[in-house]
């Protein structure tokens, strides 16, 4: 094997003590046979083995929103894949439930639970069918991702891009994990059918997956051959093709067409090819010229849609008997296409051939298979019959009321008040059903048991709150109750007038309600009161109460004038 330049290598895989095996050589294509040049071309081959498990995925047609399960077994150990194609992008992506439309964004998924984080996942090899005959010669294939997991047309596919994703029970707690691997795809169609077919491989490894594709890959690949002291380039090899660099060749790069021979043309032809390109704005209609459907959609034939290929075009005539309920500007003749997302859900006919009419609303329908080994269904499926061994309230099994009273629907407890399976009805069978007797331990606020107030105030109703209102059992009521030590203790800086706060009449008489102008006539907070208490009150001075009784008397000048009462 070690010649020719063919090297063996061993590299141990990410994350594991497992080894991959690999042969490589360099192949250079030149078409001198003495030199090499610009544009000759270099690949590096490599054959790799590798423990891992590989799988082809086929994801069901733009038009059905199926979820397939795949099981496959690594060494003991289970890993389930689930794949999906929903519309939008993921993930914000729905599940698709009528046609779509040329250019709408779809979601390639790939999901694998890994609740221990063991694994990696690499999806690759990834096309696009006109047909479900996958290997028929008269099926057109189109290829999306190579072996690799590149994309070749990235006009139709973005991705794969790969998260980690935690699974969640239905009380939203998290349980395990799950590996995503999502892929952006344009819906697009084959000529002359409706449904694309999409598969893909995908590469489950232990630990990490090797040889995915990245960005930078071909820089990598270039690297790796220009580093090999064996090679003697010229210059860099142009590369083409993609099965190892990339996309193909684009004579429209002003680059490309500068060193490859095959994109050089003649300059005076090019030239030419300007000056019959300058009059495009007078003769748009010329061959030379691009057609520019949005100004002359009507009067340039270049501009009229191929009815044959795309019949959906707006300015096709639209085909109601072929494409009833597919192309949208046809009414869906719901006679014949009852099942059409459009026509309205005959869940009385069509449950379980109808998406929208489940069996799992309707289990009993006969459209429906019977499922009579789960019992709850089998109760209710006239087509199962019952086994009353195991099923002993079916209805058509006998009624075993000494058994099953208060489980049996056909025994009540109204019937059967003494049962075990039945709860005690003391109010109206205490002296009878021995169980009713209380346990005073159990039930202290049974009414034959004494009340303990101690304990139960606030609790057992016969012991109100009103009668102990600061027990712990009972709310603190502050606003009745200020002093109770459960209520919050005031800032009386700030709150002084708070009936917890002591009143501080000195400062606040007039203002505090604890502290009226009654009791504090002469406080400056409250109104002068000069009919009762001149010559007392600072603001009833004497000089304008002379006669008030409260102020001393000048005989000299008021000899005769009465006192004010």
């Amino acid at each position: 094997m070690n010649s020719c330049g063919t090297e063996t290598y061993e590299e141990q895989l990410l994350g594991s003590s497992e080894l991959k095996t690999g042969f490589s050589n360099t192949i250079i294509v030149q078409m001198d046979p003495a030199v090499q040049e610009i544009w000759d071309t270099a690949r590096n081959i490599k054959c790799e083995w590798v423990e891992y498990v590989e799988k082809q995925v086929k994801f069901s047609p733009f038009e059905v929103d199926m979820l397939n399960v795949e099981e496959v077994k690594f060494e003991g150990d289970s890993v389930e894949c689930f794949m999906d194609l929903q519309v939008g992008k993921y993930p914000d992506s729905t599940d698709i439930d009528e046609a779509v439309k040329i250019g709408e964004p779809l979601s390639l998924i790939v999901y694998m639970e890994d609740d221990k984080e063991m694994y990696d996942m690499h999806v690759k090899d990834c096309y696009a069918y006109s047909s479900d005959a996958y290997d028929s010669s008269e099926t057109v294939k189109l290829q999306l991702t190579d072996e690799a997991g590149c994309v070749l047309n990235k006009k139709l596919l973005q991705g794969f891009y790969q998260k980690r994703e935690q699974t969640q029970n239905v009380d939203n707690a998290s349980y395990g994990s799950k590996l995503v691997a999502y892929a952006y795809l344009s819906a697009f169609k084959f000529p002359d059918v409706f449904d694309v077919f999409t598969t893909c491989e995908v590469e489950i490894c232990k630990g990490g997956c090797q040889n995915k594709c990245t960005e930078n890959r071909q820089e990598q690949e270039l690297a790796k051959i220009l580093a090999q002291p064996r090679l003697e380039t010229t210059t860099e090899p142009f590369f083409e093709g993609v099965e190892l660099f990339g996309g193909p060749i684009s004579c429209q790069d002003p680059e490309i067409a500068r060193i490859d021979p095959r994109c050089r043309l003649n300059l005076l032809f090019i030239n030419n090819l300007k000056e019959e390109e300058s009059d495009c704005e007078n003769d748009p209609f010329q061959e030379n010229c691009p057609a520019d459907c949005l100004r002359y959609a009507s009067l340039d034939p270049r501009c009229q849609p191929d009815c044959d290929i795309d019949p959906f075009n707006l300015g096709c005539p639209p085909d109601c008997e072929a494409y009833s309920g597919i192309d949208p500007r046809c009414p869906v003749d719901c006679n014949k296409m009852p099942l059409h997302p459009k026509c309205p859900a005959d869940c009385d006919t069509f449950t379980g051939k109808d998406e929208r009419c489940p069996c799992s609303d309707r289990p009993t329908h006969p459209g429906c298979p019977a499922i009579c080994n789960i019992p709850k269904a089998a109760e209710i499926d006239p087509r199962c019959p019952p086994d009353c061994s195991e099923t002993p309230f079916h209805a058509k099994c006998p009624a075993n009321c000494t058994v099953f009273a208060g489980k049996d629907p056909r025994c009540p407890c109204s019937e059967n008040p003494f049962s075990d399976n039945c709860p005690p009805d003391c109010a109206r069978y205490g002296k009878e059903d021995a169980r009713c007797r209380p346990d005073c331990q159990l039930e202290p606020l049974h009414p034959e048991c004494p009340p303990d107030c101690n304990k139960y105030t606030g609790t057992d109703s016969r012991c109100p709150c009103s009668a102990k209102p600061r027990h712990p059992n009972c709310p603190p009521q502050c606003d009745v109750d200020p002093p109770d030590p459960r209520c919050p203790k005031p800032d009386c800086a700030k709150v002084p007038f708070h009936k917890m706060c002591p009143a501080n009449c000195k400062i606040y008489a007039g203002q505090d309600p604890r502290c009226p102008c009654s009791a504090y006539p002469l406080h400056p907070s409250c109104p002068p009161n000069c009919e009762s208490y001149a010559g007392k009150d600072k603001r009833c001075p004497c000089s304008e109460f002379p006669l008030h009784k409260n102020c001393p008397p000048n005989c000299d000048v008021y000899t005769g004038k009465e006192y004010y009462k």
